[in-house]
């Protein structure tokens, strides 16, 4: 059975609209989505190649960094690539990790000021070509100013997610989607607050895995999480919208900053380097919701995430979806990108390894589609109102 109809199918299976008669037990799904998710939504979102190519005039407009750059790199106003920038946030935080190496005129305090700074940069490479749809405060909304034909379709398709779940005491039924993403950007939270109605707020349906302090300088009234159609949004390498308060206290604040604000308090965003440093509170606050997550999950759906070799850590916390043959059973992961089946199915495979040996006959837990993520919702869509058009014909 193809993709799109196989997932539209379980969607009925365990929504519990027209099921007035028996109780759905709760179904969690979880997206994990990379850089290919928010090309989906809009070209202009930057893969990690794009990300990490900074232009001089961004980079160069740190002193601090500009400096650094030509003392140990010999960089002198040119670009910054992918390659170079791994080097330069590798050479740091080795520094920082080990005093004893340190050069001359590096110490923990310029070395760390030096990591605020290419986080700043980062940014603002994202801003230069990709709308970040701050948080507008007048209409305390993200706020789309032209919506696409493909937003409109993604945006309806996790409209129809939503409505296949129940908060209804005595318990909560039905579908839960949650998300886990690499990305740095607000997409997730964009999307889901606009398929809410213009009176509610879709702060009051989210776990971050780690609590803030304030939102949008506002109080954070949910210290503790009970409502049930909370969803899980979790941020495997940090955000934009993700600031520091003290050592261990994060607000998360999604209006615009200038670039002065922003370099007293960089975002908590892991760079990329040639050894990952996830030792910072944050990361190990997350890290352990996000397995969490995917153990409790039934459904896992890949979109747009290319699985690199480097991303190891990641590797591994997608293995805990189902660690061992056993754990696979009655779970199934769906698989969304542009590169053929044989690919992603090697991609998965070394992760899951214990699906190597499973005959190709008996491998209903990948499902794989090649394309783009606004077809296979095209489809997902067509199905589900099939049915809909056949239930209203039994109703009659």
């Amino acid at each position: 059975m193809e993709s799109a109809m196989l997932f539209e199918e379980i969607i009925s299976q365990f929504s519990y609209v027209g099921k007035i008669d028996r109780v759905c037990p709760l179904t969690n799904i979880t997206f994990f989505v990379g850089a290919g998710f928010g090309k989906a939504w809009d070209e202009r979102f930057p893969t990690g190649n794009d990300l990490f190519t900074i232009p001089r005039e961004i980079v160069f407009k740190s002193d601090y960094l500009s400096k650094y750059l030509t003392a140990s790199f010999g960089v002198f106003d040119s670009d910054l690539t992918p390659s170079l920038l791994k080097d330069v946030v590798y050479s740091i935080n080795m520094q920082l990790k080990y005093p004893e190496i340190r050069t001359r005129y590096i110490d923990a305090y310029n070395g760390q000021h030096l990591l605020d700074r290419i986080k700043v940069i980062i940014k603002s490479n994202f801003e230069r070509t990709t709308p970040l749809n701050h948080w507008n405060e007048s209409s305390g909304k993200f706020e789309l100013d032209k919506v696409t034909e493909d937003q409109k379709l993604i945006l309806k398709f996790f409209a129809f997610l939503s409505e296949q779940q129940s908060g209804h005491l005595p318990f909560p039924q039905g579908i839960r989607r949650h998300f886990i993403t690499t990305n740095y950007d607000f997409l997730i939270e964009i999307i889901l607050d606009n398929i809410l109605g213009e009176d509610d707020s879709m702060f009051i349906y989210q776990y971050r895995g780690f609590t803030p302090i304030s939102v949008n300088a506002d109080e954070s009234l949910n210290i503790l999480q009970d409502h049930w159609l909370v969803d899980n949004i979790i941020k495997i390498n940090g955000g934009f919208e993700i600031f520091r308060n003290s050592p261990d206290k994060n607000v998360l604040d999604y209006r615009k900053k200038d670039f002065k604000s922003l370099i007293s308090n960089p975002p908590v965003i892991m760079l990329p380097s040639k050894e990952q440093d996830y030792l910072d509170p944050y990361f190990k606050s997350i890290f352990p919701k996000a397995v969490r997550l995917l153990q409790e999950s039934k459904i896992l759906i890949l979109i747009g995430y290319s699985i690199p070799e480097e991303d190891s850590l990641i590797r591994f916390i997608l293995r805990q979806f189902a660690e061992d043959e056993a754990d696979s059973l009655g779970k199934m992961i769906f698989y969304i990108d542009l590169k053929n089946d044989e690919v992603k199915r090697e991609k998965l495979d070394s992760i899951f390894s214990y699906m190597k040996v499973r005959k190709k006959e008996d491998r209903s837990f990948y499902q794989l589609f090649s394309g783009k993520f606004t077809d296979w919702i095209k489809e997902v869509l067509q199905h589900a109102e099939k049915r809909k058009k056949r239930r209203k014909v039994r109703s009659v």
